[in-house]
């Protein structure tokens, strides 16, 4: 990518990031965006659904990125898809990483209106655990 666009999205870098996959027919956008700053830092467009592999390199962009202005990261989010934990960890150690609030929101909703179906059919409504653990983070707060 144009090191002049990145010095500039990158010029008030607040230290946290939203990476996230965009899904679009056959292809796939991943994207790195400054949470804070509302900049775009990076993205990669990928012709299959992505893996660890993919996500792994594309987090080492962003590494190198931030390592070339000497710029520290102090937290992810993502949409908690089971995508990002390992990569993140093996690229940034341990940063922080949290799951947007709209994800995990829709998670809940999602687990609410399977119980209120289960619930209109007569059947036991079979938990699903829904927890951090369920949403690809490292603890689980009890139920």
């Amino acid at each position: 990518m144009d090191t002049d666009f990145l010095d500039w999205a990158l010029a008030d870098f607040s230290g946290y990031v939203a990476v996230d996959e965009l899904y679009d027919g056959p292809f796939c956008i991943l994207s790195a965006v400054d949470n804070r700053r509302y900049k775009r830092i990076l993205y990669d467009v990928l012709e299959h659904d992505p893996t660890h592999d993919d996500i792994r390199a594309f987090l080492r962009r962003l590494h190198t990125a931030l390592s070339a202005r000497d710029l520290t990261l102090f937290g992810v989010t993502t949409d908690g898809a089971a995508l990002y934990p390992e990569p993140l960890r093996e690229v940034f150690g341990k940063v922080r990483h949290q799951i947007c609030q709209f994800h995990l929101v829709a998670e809940v909703v999602k687990a609410v209106v399977g119980a209120v179906a289960s619930a209109r059919k007569g059947q036991p409504f079979q938990h699903g655990h829904l927890c951090a653990r369920s949403l690809a983070v490292e603890t689980c707060l009890p139920c």
